[in-house]
């Protein structure tokens, strides 16, 4: 995972990687975004970043590798993911709006607390993803394989997960209004807790 380096401000949140500083003392966080998003564009391989509480509109990050990444309380808006893969890389309580994570494959990751409106996951393989506690309102999941991922707790609202292959794939107490499961193999995922 990413070196925990604190913040030298004392406030117990981790440094922005390259900085001394978490993103909420830095004196100017708008020029340490621009110098996150330089360097994920420049690198193929993007690992062990930290890049908590950063905002990030409008970039097109498809066909990268992240391994071992922390954007947790981060902000997406229009953002392109698009055939990147992803592994153990945290998304806790982000914000993304209108992003792509089209033909991606991603594996051990968290979207725990997170708010996805209008994001597409569709033709991904989406593994040991957690999206417990996640608002997920007008997003598309179509024909993916979603094995032993977590919406434990998520509020769903016009979710589409058609033809998903969603084995071991746990709803148990999540809110789901307009979500459709239309051809996925229902009877292979976990609605309710069984005694």
């Amino acid at each position: 995972m990413f070196s925990p380096i604190y913040c030298a401000a004392g406030c117990g949140r981790l440094a922005i990687t390259g900085s001394k500083l978490c993103a909420p003392h830095s004196a100017d966080v708008k020029a340490e975004e621009i110098r996150i998003c330089n360097l994920i564009k420049q690198e193929t391989d993007v690992r062990d970043m930290n890049a908590p509480y950063m905002r990030f509109e409008n970039e097109d990050f498809s066909g990268r590798r992240f391994y071992a990444c922390n954007f947790k309380n981060s902000f997406f808006s229009a953002c392109d993911f698009s055939n990147c893969s992803m592994q153990l890389t945290l998304f806790n309580f982000a914000d993304f709006y209108n992003c792509s994570f089209k033909q991606t494959n991603l594996e051990f990751l968290s979207f725990a607390g997170a708010r996805l409106q209008q994001v597409c996951f569709e033709n991904s393989d989406l593994v040991n993803i957690n999206y417990g506690g996640a608002s997920i309102v007008n997003c598309s999941f179509n024909n993916s394989g979603m094995y032993n991922s977590r919406f434990i707790n998520a509020d769903m609202v016009c979710v589409s997960l058609v033809n998903c292959d969603i084995k071991r794939t746990n709803f148990i107490m999540s809110q789901r209004k307009n979500v459709s499961f239309k051809t996925s193999n229902t009877g292979e995922a976990i609605f309710e807790i069984l005694e």
